[in-house]
């Protein structure tokens, strides 16, 4: 039987503008959101793993900054999501739009693989399919849609990368090298200090 799947459309930017059938979406699918624009080729897509036993699949819409998905609360096999992302009909389906549940086509599978992705690089944090656990994103509603069963919200997404560049590895170690030796100094001071103030007692 075929699985019903609730509908998710992302428009990427610094304040992602987010339409769902299902409110609220799940932070992790926002994060792989932005993972496809930031990183995907054209028409790349990625299936992320949520909840318990739940699956999204995502696809960006070309090469532009809108990502389509679906989410489900079971798992499907890799080929046959695959093949759904292939359909370029599916993805123009107006329930993304409007923001309502979609019939997927798609069957649940014990033996499905829950993450995996096309046209994506390999992450330097994380494996293929994987979104880095250390970008944050925080989200508040803001407006929601005169259609039943949706909403509307803006998403701010932090940029990890500027942050990884303003504090490099390098610089945290010396850093730390650096106060390590201060406090190492200063107790030897004390310490001085406390045998001189023995000695003049004496």
């Amino acid at each position: 039987m075929s699985m019903r799947a609730h509908t998710l459309k992302v428009i990427v930017t610094h304040e992602c503008t987010v339409r769902s059938s299902s409110a609220p979406v799940p932070n992790e699918l926002l994060l792989a959101a932005r993972k496809l624009v930031a990183s995907g080729a054209s028409d790349a897509a990625i299936a992320v793993p949520f909840a318990s036993s739940g699956q999204a699949i995502l696809k960006r819409v070309g090469d532009t900054s809108e990502v389509r998905g679906i989410m489900m609360a079971a798992v499907v096999t890799r080929d046959s999501g695959i093949a759904l992302c292939e359909d370029l009909s599916f993805w123009a389906r107006s329930a993304f739009t409007l923001g309502k549940p979609i019939d997927s086509g798609l069957e649940t599978s014990s033996a499905g693989e829950a993450a995996w992705s096309v046209g994506l690089p390999v992450s330097p944090f994380a494996r293929e399919g994987r979104v880095d656990a250390r970008v944050s994103l925080a989200s508040r509603p803001v407006a929601h849609a005169s259609m039943e069963n949706s909403e509307v919200f803006t998403a701010v997404i932090d940029h990890p990368e500027s942050a990884h560049e303003l504090l490099p590895q390098g610089v945290v170690r010396a850093c730390a090298f650096v106060t390590i030796g201060a406090v190492s100094f200063l107790l030897a001071v004390l310490a001085a200090r406390a045998a001189l103030g023995e000695g003049g007692a004496t």
